[in-house]
């Protein structure tokens, strides 16, 4: 469990930074109810004083555009994407406003495509990301680009500003950071939450296993789950993965590189990973498989 201490060290720097993020009695409490409107109410869950355990909240646009430090920025939502009026409030005014309790010091942002995304909360005090309510000054029931051929924005949308922090590339050690269709704003611990990642026969990983472990939760995890942890986007089990690196590493490593032209129709986005990061990567995927099937 040492490289999951390390882990949650580095990227919770302690009560000190959350109580810079949250610790503003200027931020009004947000009014949540049970009822979950058209779809366009944000859910929210986990460790806030305001979610009530086991049921979802939900917060209104209306209510989230009520906050203070709403703003609006003229830049691409992505660099694919042309620029626009983006009316957008900081992310962590959202989490201040619903009082994250306990030892809470992440958040997880759940997505209608199967996509999660893990933010820390020092990283809501050192990049500001923020979360978009109005594009162009329309809602998504009045009009939203979409992301992709397949993929929209709506009904909400996290990224950092590219303005504000230019050399960002969308990448932390708990995965990537732009997030789509997001339907849900959850508290959690983030030991606890990547706990299984670590428990185990995955406990006594080589050191290179371990350190393609940290670039799956980097680079993959978002949309491939692993030990129950970790968004399903691709709706492709860990195994697949395991087996095509343990028995076909080249076609593996062209699936990564250009999965387009192994899947025309997927949304994944190319990584092209240096040699090095490849060997690590297949090295975790091939000693977890051959755990799998000599555990009892």
């Amino acid at each position: 469990m040492k490289t999951l201490r390390r882990l949650w060290q580095g990227l919770a720097l302690g009560a000190a930074v959350q109580s810079l993020v949250l610790a503003d009695d200027t931020i009004p409490a947000l009014v949540l109810t049970s009822d979950a409107g058209k779809g366009d109410a944000l859910a929210v869950s986990g460790q806030f004083s305001r979610a009530v355990p086991g049921e979802l909240r939900y917060a209104d646009r209306a209510s989230l555009l009520a906050l203070p430090g709403v703003t609006r920025l003229r830049e691409r939502p992505w660099v694919m994407m042309p620029e626009a009026d983006l009316t957008v409030v900081p992310l962590a005014t959202v989490v201040g406003a619903l009082v994250p309790q306990g030892d809470a010091d992440a958040i997880l942002l759940r997505c209608s495509d199967r996509w999660e995304s893990v933010l820390p909360l020092s990283f809501l005090a050192s990049h500001q990301p923020y979360l978009l309510l109005l594009h162009n000054g329309k809602s998504p029931e009045q009009g939203w680009p979409m992301f992709s051929r397949v993929e929209g924005l709506a009904p909400y949308y996290v990224n950092v500003s590219e303005k504000a922090h230019p050399g960002f590339k969308g990448v932390i050690d708990t995965g990537m950071i732009s997030a789509t269709q997001v339907v849900e704003i959850r508290a959690i611990n983030l030991q606890r939450h990547f706990a299984p990642l670590y428990a185990g026969t995955w406990e006594k990983l080589s050191e290179e296993a371990s350190a393609g472990r940290a670039i799956f939760v980097r680079h993959c995890n978002n949309c491939h789950q692993a030990q129950g942890v970790g968004g399903n986007t691709s709706q492709r089990p860990l195994v697949l993965l395991q087996t095509h690196a343990t028995h076909n590493p080249q076609f593996f490593r062209t699936m990564v590189t250009q999965p387009k032209s192994v899947y025309p129709d997927t949304v994944m986005p190319p990584h092209p990973f240096d040699d090095v990061t490849f060997i690590r990567l297949i090295q975790f995927l091939r000693e977890t498989l051959a755990l799998s099937q000599t555990a009892p």
